[in-house]
């Protein structure tokens, strides 16, 4: 498990040191029925959490029925319909990963907190 972490929190810091953000959002951790999945996905968070105080970033965090409704305006919609509403908020040609699909979501969730009438963020993403 440290390896684990020790890697996610070296390419973390890389990131950070590159695209230099303002903030970072986060997904609160939400209880699981697995006990060792939850603990291994608060491991990942506080790891996420130290290096970024470490970089001296503010953090939202945002809970997973929050993010669901501000991505689908339900906070009852499941991993496909999020994908779904994910792809068309910002143009991607197909489905993301899940992974990605729950990054981009809580970006989503964090430019709308900051903008609420935002309706759509494709002139924020770049593409190739």
């Amino acid at each position: 498990m440290e390896d684990r972490l020790g890697e996610l929190a070296r390419g973390l810091h890389e990131v950070l040191a590159e695209l230099r953000p303002d903030v970072v959002a986060v997904e609160d951790v939400f209880s699981h029925q697995n006990p060792r999945s939850a603990i291994a996905l608060a491991q990942a968070r506080g790891m996420v959490l130290a290096v970024v105080g470490l970089s001296g970033l503010a953090v939202a965090s945002y809970a997973p029925a929050l993010v669901k409704k501000a991505v689908s305006g339900s906070g009852r919609a499941d991993k496909t319909q999020i994908a779904r509403m994910v792809q068309g908020l910002i143009g991607l040609r197909s489905l993301p990963r899940a992974d990605a699909t729950d990054a981009l979501a809580v970006a989503i969730t964090h430019g709308r907190r900051l903008q609420p009438t935002a309706a759509r963020l494709v002139p924020a993403v770049v593409r190739p």
